[in-house]
């Protein structure tokens, strides 16, 4: 399949449900940070900033989600910046990127869920 650049319109609809979708998952607007937007999670905080049809993700503690990331070649971790970067195929036969966001939602779901050995009993969840 070759990639098709979305168009203007349909970048700004991506941005808006990609920023839905952020803000649904606990993100939280951040001015000034490396991101746009920010979530505390079991592996660190989580960075994100949704772009024309994709999503540039970064975690501030690569060892810890290294632990618990796939992050070889062909993974979607780079074991060295720590981006976990969200791209689709281009758009949906609809015009949209829904199953590239159903994915994203469902793995930050996932990682929202993770317990790791730095969370001791009693400690509060990420994000409360």
């Amino acid at each position: 399949m070759t990639y098709k650049f979305p168009t203007k319109k349909q970048a700004e609809r991506f941005q808006k449900n990609a920023t839905d979708r952020l803000i649904r998952l606990g993100f939280k607007k951040v001015e000034g940070g490396p991101r746009d937007f920010c979530l505390d999670t079991p592996l660190g905080q989580l960075w994100a900033s949704p772009y024309d049809d994709w999503i540039a993700c970064r975690f501030d503690n690569l060892e810890l989600a290294k632990q618990h990331l796939p992050h070889g070649y062909d993974d979607r971790l780079n074991k060295f910046s720590g981006k976990w970067n969200w791209h689709g195929d281009g758009l949906d036969a609809d015009g949209y990127t829904t199953e590239m966001l159903n994915k994203f939602e469902a793995a930050v779901s996932q990682i929202l869920a993770m317990k790791t050995a730095h969370q001791l009993p009693g400690d509060a969840e990420p994000g409360a």
